[in-house]
Parts: structure tokens; C-alpha cells; sequence
């Protein structure tokens, strides 16, 4: 998002330091198009960020620093909400004229947290669920705009020139199986003890493949494989960097979200990896939730209850074998993600933006 808003704004990214790689070299670690004018705060980045008070100070001071030096309209400050940060923001947008807006990712648990909002210049949610909460709270819709996740089109427009072949060579991936592939962390409630589970519905033919998984999550995931008997049909891969992705998702055969009812985002989220799995143009199999839904359809895409391993299977199923079902429905989730890029989301945040300055 921060790339794209740069084509339009003259943009200051404020980022907390790390250790992680992505801080020493953004652009290239994420694919991004654009230089990127980056101030990395002063953090102790062996605290939790809850508990980095060096970060939290750092940010104040930079806050307070923009807020007196664009007090007159010539600029906004836009940042992603969090609880620990609502109060912070309110008292800034309050004591200065520079107008503060913010992106919703989750829902509300406090009413105090509107009255935060209320002082915000505009507020974005990425979920009809969050916008219809913020309503019933209180908050003036001429304040809201809903705006899902989205996606860099282009990572998966210049991938796609190498065929499927290819590109499970280069990732050192079996050409001869039915690829079924999950990428993203897989955390609990995120449905991977139910795919696994799946395995055990599908022929030997096709594997399951879990790129992402971190070294905690990668231990439970090895134990559900071992308890199941299914080490030869299912494969994990650790982290990768966010500009392989698009490959394994190309790669695949069929693309899975199986999301459970476990999951402690499933009414409010709005998954880029969704729009990810769209852009690839490969059939998609997901847990049908109302949030889910806002994007989804029995027009793009197989929906299957959640926590429902052989239902998961099934839908896996459908698409190995009826290909040209799975090539109109990747086709469509194509066709349908072009307004969803990121720069297109980013137009319609600007937009909103200038309307309300």
C-alpha cells in the first residue's frame, strides 16, 4: 500500500526497527516498484512491540513533529489502528490541525476506542462486518469507507510468462503430482490440521504443500502429519520472502484457504491472501464465511464448510478432475481481482481522503 500511495502522495513511511531482514532492505524484500522514503524509529527490538516503550516514544515524537509542521492541510497522517495506539492518535489529531486518518483491520472492543475514532478525519475497513460495527457504534458513515485487501497484479503477470513447469523446476517441486498449496503462516485456526486431514481423502497422486510455516507452528503441523500417517503426501516449507510467493501459488493445481471456525479473524478479515490466490488465475478452495463471501463465490471459486476435512477433500477433487470447471472459475477470481490491486485501492483511499480534507 505504501508503494502505491507513493505514485500519487509524497509519502514518509515511519517503520519500526527490526532485526528482521525486510528492514535493512525493503524494497527488494517485498518487490516493491518504487524508492521508498523510509525512517526506521528507534526501538529495543527484543521487547514485544507492546512493550517497546523506546518505540513508542520514538513515534510519539515523530507524530508531534509532523503534526506541527503540516498543521495547514498540505498533509495527513494514515496509519493501521490498534487499540495501543487509538489513544496516542486521538490526542495528537486533537491538539494539532493535521488530520489523522486510519485503517481498521479488526474489530472494536471498547466503546471508549469510538470515541478515539470519532476524532479521526476518516476511517477505512476492510470488511462490511467492521463498517456495519462501527455503525452500530456510533460512527458517522460519511466517516467510513469500506475498502477489501488487495494485491500486486504485476508479481503475477510477469511470473506467469514461465509455464507451470518451469516454475515447480526452479522451486525444486514434483512435476508429476497434483499440487495442492496453502501459503501463509499457519497458525492456529488457520485450518491446517484440517488440510492435512485431507490427505487422507486424495489419491497418491497429489500432494499437499504448507509454505510459510515458522518454527513453532512448523512442530505442531509435523506432529498432526505423524499422528495421521501422512508424511509421503504432505510437504512444509519455512518463511519465504514475500516476492516467491506469487511462484508457489502459480505452481499449484489447486490453491487452498481452510479456514476454522477457530479462527479469531473470520468476521472481520479481508485476506490478501485471497486476493493473492485470485490473481494466480489457479482454481481456489476455502472455508465459506460471511466474510469470505464479500469476495467469494460459487462463480469463482469452491466454498466447502469449515473444520471439515473430507468436505475439503472433495472440493480439492472437484477441481483435479473437472478441469475446465477449474480453469472458468481461476479465470473469473482473474478477471475479478483487476480491481483489486493495490493501486486501485490505493486511488480510492486517496480519494476518500481528499474528499473529507
Amino acid at each position: 500500500m505504501v508503494d502505491a500511495f507513493s505514485e500519487r502522495l509524497d509519502i514518509t513511511f515511519l517503520l519500526r526497527r527490526y532485526k528482521k531482514g525486510f528492514t535493512d532492505d525493503t524494497k527488494n524484500y517485498f518487490g516493491l516498484e518504487r524508492d521508498l522514503r523510509i525512517k526506521q524509529l528507534f526501538s529495543l527490538d527484543f521487547l514485544p512491540v507492546a512493550f517497546d516503550f523506546a518505540y513508542w516514544f520514538s513515534l510519539g515524537i515523530e507524530f508531534e513533529r509532523f503534526s506541527k509542521a503540516f498543521s495547514h492541510g498540505e498533509a495527513a497522517v494514515y496509519y493501521r489502528y490498534s487499540g495501543k495506539l487509538s489513544k496516542l492518535m486521538a490526542n495528537q489529531a486533537c491538539r494539532h490541525e493535521t488530520p489523522f486518518f486510519t485503517e481498521i483491520h479488526t474489530g472494536i472492543k471498547y466503546q471508549k476506542e469510538i470515541e478515539y475514532l470519532k476524532k479521526m478525519r476518516g476511517v477505512v475497513v476492510i470488511s462490511d462486518e467492521l463498517r456495519n460495527q462501527l455503525l452500530g457504534l456510533g460512527l458517522d458513515s460519511n466517516k467510513i469507507l469500506l475498502s477489501p485487501s488487495g494485491v500486486d497484479i504485476r508479481c503475477y503477470d510477469r511470473s506467469s510468462q514461465k509455464s507451470k513447469e518451469q516454475i515447480r523446476d526452479d522451486l525444486s517441486l514434483p512435476v508429476s503430482k497434483n499440487l495442492v498449496v496453502y501459503t501463509g503462516k499457519p497458525y492456529k485456526g488457520r485450518g491446517a490440521e484440517t488440510l492435512i486431514k485431507s490427505a487422507g481423502f486424495l489419491d497418491d497422486s497429489t500432494l499437499i504443500l504448507i509454505v510459510g510455516a515458522l518454527p513453532d507452528d512448523m512442530k505442531r503441523i509435523n506432529r498432526v502429519i505423524e499422528e495421521n500417517g501422512l508424511r509421503s503426501k504432505v510437504i512444509i516449507e519455512g518463511h519465504k520472502p514475500s516476492y516467491e510467493i506469487p511462484l508457489y501459488q502459480l505452481a499449484a493445481d489447486v490453491l487452498v484457504m481452510p479456514y476454522s471456525t477457530a479462527w479469531n479473524l473470520q468476521k472481520w478479515a479481508s485476506p490478501v491472501k485471497m486476493f493473492e490466490y485470485m490473481a494466480s488465475g489457479n482454481p481456489i478452495v476455502s472455508t465459506d464465511f460471511p466474510n469470505i463471501r464479500e469476495v467469494l463465490d460459487v462463480e469463482n471459486s469452491v466454498l466447502v464448510p469449515p473444520d471439515d476435512s473430507q468436505a475439503l477433500a472433495m472440493g480439492i477433487r472437484r477441481c483435479l478432475e473437472d478441469k475446465e470447471f477449474s480453469r472458468s472459475i481461476g479465470m473469473r477470481a482473474r478477471a475479478q481481482v483487476r480491481e483489486y490491486s493495490w493501486e486501485s485501492r490505493s486511488d480510492k483511499i486517496v480519494d476518500f481522503m481528499n474528499s473529507l480534507l
